[in-house]
């Protein structure tokens, strides 16, 4: 189906091309398959994807937090936390997935915190140092880069509630399918004590 905003009447008939400037607010409402239609504004057409937000998960136990089953039509993913802490000193970071594996190497880019900076290697972290008296806020946003090499960039910033700074991070991972995991995980045999997070899906 394919619904086109005509400048007169908000919504014109399904399939006819209307050349007047979108002009009338208009409220869509489409239903079914994520794309099962498109929308058309000034002869552009595109498909119509909707916003999907996760029920928020306590960061209060275990090594990692697991978003699965991402839709292959996703292009922007927000990953959020508040409050984020752990039982010792180490680093919390993302790590991207497919449905063969999460990879855990190949991650470029680089952070700062509190004018020092630190490169990526097996993940996107939220800061350089990390121990039991952390706590972080902040949101990663992903970005599909490239569909052909399924790369996807990241920037995030965090700010600590416990010391004074930001943090900031950027960085890209290739993927070796598409992405339908994220996984927020700690190294080692510590485990998250405090906080919230959630995902946001476009």
């Amino acid at each position: 189906m394919t619904i086109i905003l005509d400048g007169t009447n908000g919504i014109n008939t399904p399939g006819l091309t209307d050349t007047a400037a979108a002009s009338v607010a208009t409220t869509l409402t489409v239903t079914g398959a994520a794309t099962a239609a498109s929308l058309q504004v000034g002869g552009v057409t595109t498909n119509v994807y909707p916003l999907v937000s996760g029920t928020s998960v306590a960061s209060t136990s275990g090594t990692s937090i697991d978003f699965i089953n991402i839709p292959s039509w996703v292009r922007r993913i927000t990953v959020m936390v508040s409050g984020l802490g752990s039982s010792s000193s180490g680093i919390p970071l993302l790590q991207l997935g497919t449905v063969s594996s999460l990879e855990v190497t190949g991650y470029s880019g680089s952070g700062i915190s509190n004018s020092t900076l630190f490169a990526l290697s097996s993940g996107f972290p939220v800061r350089d140092t990390w121990s039991s008296t952390s706590r972080t806020n902040g949101a990663y946003t992903l970005t599909l880069l490239d569909a052909a090499s399924n790369t996807w960039a990241c920037a995030a910033i965090f700010g600590t509630s416990n010391t004074t700074g930001l943090v900031s991070v950027g960085g890209t991972k290739p993927l070796a399918s598409t992405l339908t995991r994220l996984r927020l995980y700690i190294d080692g045999t510590q485990t998250f004590t405090a906080g919230l997070v959630n995902i946001l899906w476009e």
